[in-house]
């Protein structure tokens, strides 16, 4: 995936998203933060969860995403 792509991402109340990272097919629910480096690609996250810095989360068809749970810290790397 290349840098800086969003491409069908679905965004929750307040939601920070850092520009320098590559989504696709995301849904983010309400409060969620995600910072820079991060690569996404069909991936559901719920509400107040977190994903630091350089973490990669891939799931090869949207119709079986990689889903992350509500109030989740996904520390760096």
């Amino acid at each position: 995936m290349s840098q800086n792509k969003h491409i069908n991402v679905t965004l929750g109340k307040n939601c920070r998203i850092d520009p320098d990272c590559d989504l696709e097919n995301v849904t983010c629910g309400d409060d969620v933060v995600i910072n820079s480096g991060v690569q996404l690609k069909n991936v559901v996250i719920g509400n107040n969860s977190k994903i630091s810095r350089h973490v990669t989360l891939y799931a090869l068809s949207p119709e079986d995403p990689v889903t992350v749970g509500y109030n989740v810290w996904i520390g760096p790397g």
